[in-house]
């Protein structure tokens, strides 16, 4: 990880480098596909915030989110880390995983239902009848 001391010491990632002021350290990382096992396969909300490492997460979990029946998974995607392929790459990728409905958090903290990834922000990705139901109805608690 790609700890940033400089400008912004809270902001870090694993493929942003920060320059001069930047300080390293390893981090042990496993699949979340081993661990599907040890994890319930009931409704799930997931986030995913890894800092640019998204792309790399999803490929990681691919057995574990495709046996999934019910889940809202929450993930941050930013072209300023990833670029706009590897963005519309990651909203591809989930696509395929069976997330049927997408949404933004939009400027205005609304959940603005998409199509596609329109630029950097908060994406909303469910999967299965049950998480669109309960999504759509905690949404208007928002």
């Amino acid at each position: 990880m790609n700890i940033n001391q400089g400008w912004n010491n809270g902001k870090h990632s694993m493929k942003v480098h920060f320059g001069t002021n930047q300080k390293n350290i390893n981090i042990p990382v496993s699949l979340l596909d081993n661990f599907k096992e040890n994890i319930s396969n009931g409704p799930l909300i997931i986030k995913i915030d890894v800092e640019g490492y998204e792309k790399e997460v999803i490929e990681g979990a691919t057995k574990f989110l495709n046996n999934l029946d019910n889940s809202i998974l929450i993930i941050e995607l930013l072209e300023e880390i990833n670029g706009l392929l590897i963005c519309k790459e990651i909203k591809d990728m989930l696509i395929k995983l069976n997330f049927k409905e997408i949404y933004k958090i939009n400027s205005n903290e609304v959940f603005e239902l998409v199509d596609d990834y329109y630029g950097s922000g908060d994406y909303i990705f469910l999967k299965g009848n049950t998480a669109i139901e309960d999504f759509n109805r905690l949404k208007n608690y928002a």
